[in-house]
């Protein structure tokens, strides 16, 4: 049987979606009229309702080349270097679809069976997404003010 909540769930996603694409649209544009380091109060009916900035470009290193970094850094600091036993991803993953051994029915040291707990997935349909967007837009006639491309 339907709940408020699985109505109210299904809503509140297709709000979210689309606000979550208005907002990366409407930041793009904020981007463009802000230089780093600018910051402007925002106002709405004289109340002030926060700000919008930019932030000033940080400089700093990143690893592009694992292999060859940690090649350079065995041979300038030897000291640093951390040798690891590990296996290999896909072998392990094939393994644990069945690790139960077939003969003797041990499964092996340090393994643990779990269940996934089952999760909730929401889906709302067009029609579900254009009535929580008209509802939306009804209590906050600002978001749909323009600006939309």
């Amino acid at each position: 049987m339907q709940t408020d909540d699985d109505t109210r769930a299904v809503l509140e996603a297709a709000v979210l979606k689309e606000l979550t694409e208005r907002n990366k649209k409407t930041r793009d544009r904020v981007q463009g009229t802000l230089q780093p380091g600018d910051r402007r109060t925002v106002w709405l009916d004289d109340v002030e309702i926060g700000t919008v900035s930019r932030n000033r470009p940080s400089k700093g290193w990143s690893v592009t080349d694992r292999d060859k970094f940690t090649a350079w850094v065995a041979e300038t600091y030897p000291e640093v270097i951390v040798t690891t036993l590990s296996v290999v991803p896909a072998w392990e993953k094939e393994f644990l679809t069945d690790p139960v051994d077939k003969v003797t029915g041990e499964v092996p040291p340090g393994l643990e069976e779990k269940t996934s707990t089952p999760g909730v997935v929401v889906k709302p349909n067009a029609v579900g997404s254009a009535r929580a967007i008209a509802m939306m837009l009804g209590g906050m006639p600002e978001l749909d003010a323009g600006g939309d491309d």
